[in-house]
């Protein structure tokens, strides 16, 4: 037996002994058939896939592989380590990202486990994406076992929370010996790290370093010394140890494109139904044979992690938004995640093939193992992972019909606004918005007459530009103003135009004089176009410096003017004729001239008949026994697209808009009625199909009664290490219950396996088992079963781990009499530890029952409780757990009070809303009506308010209300009230707007006034947006003061009138600010920078090259805080200054690093209000921040004293920034890495808007003060 470290002596007599056994066992296994394997397949949101991991990895004797990409679940790291202590070889691969970059928890593992010697070697070169090991794997070389998926070694991803929080993981037992022999290979080549990746960016390696080598390089690393600073001696013997087996015909060993080619090959290979789940698709190749598949009438469907899809980290990410919009705007049938946790498999289920993969569907290779699970080869394992999706796609609870989210905003960078003297033919430029997939760039002479100018489609790639542009083809007019935005759009804009993001409008002036508009061009519909749709066809065209614009239009050439100086670039005729030729001439306008376009024609097309009405309905009208997989199909002639409506009511909602296929497919219940209808479309209108329904069948039968028990029930003699069977027809999974218990616990939630092998029982015990068999139809239980194993076997195992605690760990609002519940296989007795401190003292000892009910308990009070399991073969203690009794029960509401309208009160409008209030009070009883006493009217309310409906004029009404919580009833007195007479007429159309409509110029802090005759109240409806929110709701005053606005906007109002005879809806107003004052550059010095300014790690020092030769410097403590600034930093500097509200200003900081080094040379910028996009960005008190690095790569060859810099060279981030209001604002700067210093901080709206005051080296730039 050992503790901690083993001899390099071990893996050479192993490696011995294991070329001639595992020689023998490949030889055997070419022979085995792989439908013999016992594999199996869990799904972490029902079962406790730790515990099995844990029992598995208990039982083995041989060698333990095992691989992560993350790895948190400290009870795997426990039992890895107690086979290491006890003499069983054990290799460990991790990845260096994971651990020193990503993610703290793994950290914190990694450091434990080498601390106990266990070998462990790191994926390292390349130091950084996309190249990661991303295995998520364990070996069990003596079990013949591989253990693989989706899931990493994290406590959520492999057992659900709770109902509600769980993460959708796949994860197989394998023991398929070529799924097996595979992964011996495969690792033992990783692990040597002598065979070249040929994927690899950087060739042939090495790709490893073993721990204490890479430890050396990190600084994040630093700590493991401090945490174990005695760490048991590691020895890494990187020796082959397995033959080189043949890889298994459906594994691809990494992400990319392998992977990705083989699941397209098999998305067009299907011809019935595909289903996928996606955590992230970043490629167009499965994209595309997703949408071709769905085009050609083959049934698709998509479950789609919700996080991911907006996921906006990296672009990278972003491509997944993409692809699902345009997967959507196709009308493919989506659903996504609404449950707690994360929808993390990467899970491809066709009639052949299933998914059980680590890889991502995007491009880079990486480290991965996707294994295609054949229907032909393992049914039970595909049969299990198809009704996962079935159940997944039915779950109305965990997963909610798709729904697009819009793209972000972009933000123009130039030309600036407010510049003036800009070139006429100007390129636009802003910065690219997460989630665009292309840009309109909208141009125009006013704030309301911009046209679409352009659109620039986004790259669509996982390092796109930080910026786009436009350059107009004809130049702009001189000397004129004109006003410019960008409008981000996605797949989904054209199906659903609310998916869109506009940024700021601003704008710029032109060099040169005044001049005429340029000549009218740019026609649409093109001239001489022929084929032009006859409906709804709106002319476009554009004008360099028009302002506006004469529309000649008609069947004659020259035609007739049909419109006079409108300010709109586009005309839309009315009634247009089919198969006709139209000529349309322009005038453009300015007040320096006009200038006549040319005449431009176009000739319509033949009149488009709308479609025929949709018929041939599939399943047929009235249809009974239909299946609940079923896909709805119909036709309807000469149609392009259909709205499909669909549902239990009749007539049905509509589910899907503007879809292209002549087919749905629905979610379906057993046992229930549906209507469907369907809207067919063309150019030529739309028709209305009739209201079809069906009834789907009822569900299947339930399977039989589990029979044949092997071992039978009542044997005696059992070996204690059997292997269970038993039959039941119809049955697709199973529940195991196995235990010494009468009845026993669960011990395998779902199975599609007939069989099970427990772990080693005790000897001479009696064992309690029974099955639970399941399918679509239902659930049937068999009898509890009974054996006894042989008693002459030796001595048991230690039981397992105490587990399923009841009330679950960390449970609020338990009972003050609870009785706690807990399994724990092979235990035959128990120590329960009980109370409100931590550890519990003991509170019962050696009781048989798995149950233990404490003396009645306070209530609000947190009590931790522990169980120690025993039998004959030893203890194990399991964790401390805790809940939280329920707080104690309220007193009685008290009595309804506060009514509203008052008691007796007269003139009272007849629809009233009744308000009261009740202290403690969580429901009312409402009892209303022109007796006394008055009728009930509502029961269990929650709102203290109710609705009365109309009522009569001059009526008295009673009232009464019964408040209710958990402590009892009160009744409140009964209260009366008389209504108004006959109420006036309506007050009059609000008018005398002001400022009036229209106006420009307006300041910003204006008060809107109006008149109405007859009225008492109004609403005030005011915004940016068109119609206008809500602002105010039935305030007296003709007036309203809206808080300050922004500069250079246009705000809408509208006002409703209200009396006791109605509302009137006045028009909506609007009216435009002026734009704002100049701003000038934000300089700040160090030396302006006050002592109480300076936090922690911080300290003025003298410089002669600096500013008032003073700069700020931090110690070179080797500290730092990489992945994010820190909430409530100890180390960090105020800074607050004057800026103006909505300017754009670019920060730029100059700086050094200590001794010119790369771990010198970083701080985060954080701010108490910045916006960028419209969006707040870097606030304080957060883990956001800009990331400001000097080096501009890798190498840090750029570092030479001063520089100036304001962001990082591998990060894309807002470094122009806008604050909402003038005045004063704050700016902190957080150390990211010490031994940092800096001497000058800029913030500039147009010297440095768009270039550095000085180079990034060797800096000798002292910016003035404005």
């Amino acid at each position: 037996m050992r503790t901690v470290s083993v001899s390099p002596r071990r893996y050479t007599s192993l490696r011995a002994w294991s070329v001639v056994v595992l020689t023998l066992a490949f030889c055997a296994a070419i022979a085995v058939s792989s439908a013999s394997a016992s594999d199996q397949i869990y799904f972490s949101d029902t079962t406790d896939i730790t515990s099995l991991i844990v029992q598995k990895i208990n039982a083995e004797t041989v060698r333990v592989d095992l691989s992560s990409w993350y790895l948190s679940e400290h009870s795997i790291s426990i039992a890895v380590a107690k086979r290491w202590a006890a003499g069983v070889p054990v290799r460990i691969m991790g990845d260096r990202v994971a651990i020193f970059e990503a993610d703290a928890a793994t950290r914190g593992e990694f450091f434990w486990l080498a601390s106990q010697g266990i070998p462990i070697r790191l994926r390292y070169n390349p130091t950084w994406f996309p190249e990661i090991n991303h295995w998520k794997m364990v070996l069990l070389a003596g079990q013949n076992l591989a253990i693989f998926g989706s899931a990493n070694f994290a406590p959520t991803e492999l057992a659900p929370v709770n109902s509600s929080n769980y993460c959708d993981e796949t994860v197989m037992f394998a023991d398929d010996p070529a799924i097996v022999n595979g992964f011996r290979t495969k690792y033992d080549t990783m692990w040597n790290d002598t065979t070249p990746e040929p994927q690899s960016m950087i060739g042939p390696g090495p790709y490893l370093k073993n721990w204490n080598d890479a430890c050396a390089l990190e600084s994040n690393c630093a700590s493991y010394y401090t945490l174990y600073p005695n760490p048991a001696p590691m020895n890494v013997n990187t020796a082959r140890l397995e033959p080189d087996y043949p890889m298994p015909q459906d594994m691809v060993w990494g992400q990319g494109p392998d992977f990705n080619n083989r699941l397209t090959t098999e998305i067009y290979n299907e011809h019935s139904r595909i289903d996928l789940v996606v955590y992230r698709l970043a490629v167009d190749n499965i994209t595309q044979a997703l949408l071709s598949q769905f085009q050609a009438g083959v049934p698709v469907r998509i479950i789609v992690d919700t996080n991911q899809y907006a996921n906006r980290l990296w672009p990278e990410y972003w491509l997944t938004h993409a692809n699902m919009d345009k997967l959507y705007a196709a009308g493919v049938p989506i659903r996504q995640r609404v449950h707690q946790g994360v929808t993390h498999m990467k899970m491809l289920v066709t009639s052949t093939y299933a998914t059980n993969a680590s890889s991502n569907f995007t491009a880079n290779w990486q480290r991965d193992h996707d294994y295609f699970v054949a229907a032909s080869l393992k049914p039970a394992i595909y049969q299990a992972m198809q009704d996962k999706f079935q159940a997944m796609w039915v779950d109305q609870v965990g997963f909610t019909t798709f729904s697009p989210q819009p793209p972000d905003a972009a933000v123009q960078s130039t030309p600036t606004s407010s510049t003036v003297g800009v070139s006429t033919i100007p390129t636009f430029v802003w910065n690219r918005a997460p989630f665009a997939t292309s840009y309109d760039v909208y141009l125009g002479t006013t704030q309301s007459n911009m046209a679409l100018a352009a659109n620039v489609p986004a790259a669509l790639v996982n390092n796109p530009p930080t910026t786009y542009s436009w350059t107009p083809s004809t130049a702009l007019a001189t000397a004129t103003t004109y006003y410019w935005k960008i409008v981000s759009r996605t797949f989904a804009t054209p199906v659903n135009p609310a998916m869109i993001a506009s940024s700021a409008i601003w704008s710029f002036t032109t060099s040169g004089t005044g001049s005429a508009p340029g000549a009218p061009s740019g026609p649409s519909p093109a001239n001489s176009a022929t084929g032009v749709a006859a409906n709804a066809t709106t002319l476009t065209w554009s004008a360099a410096g028009a302002t506006s614009y004469d529309v000649r239009f008609g069947t004659t050439n020259p035609p007739p003017q049909v419109s006079t100086d409108q300010a709109a670039a586009s005309y839309t005729p009315a009634g247009l004729s089919g198969s006709t030729t139209y000529f349309w001439q322009i005038v453009a306008r300015n007040s320096n001239g006009s200038t006549t376009g040319s005449v431009w024609s176009f000739t319509t097309a033949a009149a488009t008949l709308p479609p025929g009405t949709p018929a041939s309905p599939n399943p047929a009208d009235g249809a009974t026994n239909v299946a609940a997989t079923s896909t709805l199909t119909w036709s309807a002639s000469g149609a392009t697209s259909y709205d499909v409506r669909f549902g239990t009511s009749n007539p049905p909602p509509q589910v899907s808009t503007a879809q292209t296929a002549a087919s749905y497919l629905p979610a379906l219940a057993n046992n229930a009625t549906y209507f469907w209808q369907i809207v067919a479309h063309n150019s030529g209108g739309d028709t209305t199909g009739p209201t079809w329904s069906f009834t789907t069948a009822p569900p299947p039968p339930g399977p039989a009664v589990p029979n044949s028990p092997n071992p039978p029930n009542g044997a005696i003699w059992v070996t204690i290490n059997p292997n269970l069977s038993w039959q039941s027809a119809g049955a697709t999974s199973y529940e195991i219950r196995l235990g010494t218990p009468n009845p026993p616990p669960t011990v395998v939630a779902s199975t599609p396996n007939w069989y099970y092998a427990p772990p080693t029982l005790n000897a001479g015990t009696t064992y309690y088992w029974q099955i639970i068999a399941t399918n679509s139809g239902g659930s049937t239980p068999g009898p509890v079963w009974a054996f006894s194993t042989d008693p002459t076997a030796g001595p048991p195992a230690p039981p397992g781990a105490p587990a399923s605690p009841n009330p679950a760990n960390g449970s609020t609002g338990v009972g003050t009499t609870p009785t706690l519940t807990w399994t724990s296989s092979n235990a035959t007795t128990y120590d329960v530890k009980f109370g409100t401190s931590n550890p519990p003292p003991q509170a019962s000892a050696g009781q048989s029952a798995a149950s233990y009910a404490p003396p009645a308990l306070a209530n609000s009070t947190t009590y931790f409780w522990q169980i120690v399991a025993h039998n004959s073969g030893g203890d194990t203690t399991g964790a401390a757990w805790s809940f939280t009794t329920a707080s104690a029960p309220p007193p009685p509401p008290g009595t309804p009070g506060s009514p509203n309208p008052a008691n007796a009160a007269t003139g009272i409008g007849t629809t009233p809303t009744l308000t009261w209030t009740s202290s403690g009070a969580t429901s009312y009883d409402v009892k209303f009506g022109a007796s006394n006493p008055p009728p009930q009217v509502s029961t269990g309310q929650t709102s203290a308010t109710y609705t009365t409906g109309a009522l009569a004029n001059s009526t008295t009404y009673f009232w009464q209300i019964v408040a209710h919580n958990g402590g009892g009833d009160a009744a409140g007195p009964i209260w009366s009230f008389t209504t108004v007479a006959a109420a006036p007429p309506p007050p009059g159309t609000p008018t005398n707007a002001s400022p009036a409509n229209g106006a420009a110029g307006v300041g910003i802090t204006p008060t809107l006034t109006w008149t109405s005759s007859n009225a008492t109240s109004y609403d005030v409806k005011f915004g940016t947006s068109n119609p206008p929110a809500q602002a105010s709701a039935g305030q007296s005053a003709a007036s309203y003061t809206p808080s300050a606005l922004a500069n250079s906007t246009t705000y809408f109002w509208q006002i409703v009138a209200h009396n006791g005879a109605g509302d009137t809806t006045g028009p909506i107003w609007s009216f435009t600010t002026a734009a704002p004052a100049p701003a000038s550059n934000i300089v700040i010095y160090a030396s302006d920078i006050p002592a109480g300014a300076l936090h922690g790690n911080w300290a003025f020092a003298n410089d002669a090259t600096s500013p008032n030769g003073i700069k700020l410097v931090s110690a070179d403590n080797g500290w730092a805080t990489t992945a994010n600034p820190i909430a409530a930093p100890a180390d960090y500097v105020d800074v607050t200054f004057n800026a103006v509200a909505g300017t754009p200003y670019t920060i730029w900081l100059r700086m050094q690093g200590l001794g010119n080094s790369k771990w010198n040379d970083s701080v985060w910028v954080q701010f108490s209000d910045a916006q960028a996009g419209g969006s707040t960005v870097y606030p304080t008190n957060t883990t956001s921040g800009l990331l400001v690095n000097l080096a501009t790569d890798s190498t840090a060859a750029s570092l030479n004293a001063w520089g100036w810099q304001h962001g990082a060279y591998w990060l894309s981030q807002a470094t122009t920034v806008t604050f909402p209001t003038t005045g004063t604002h704050t700016l902190r700067i957080q150390i990211r890495e010490d031994g940092v210093q800096f001497d000058q901080i800029v913030l500039s709206p147009t010297t440095y808007l768009n270039v550095a005051p000085g180079p990034v080296g060797g800096d000798s730039t002292i910016v003035p003060k404005p």
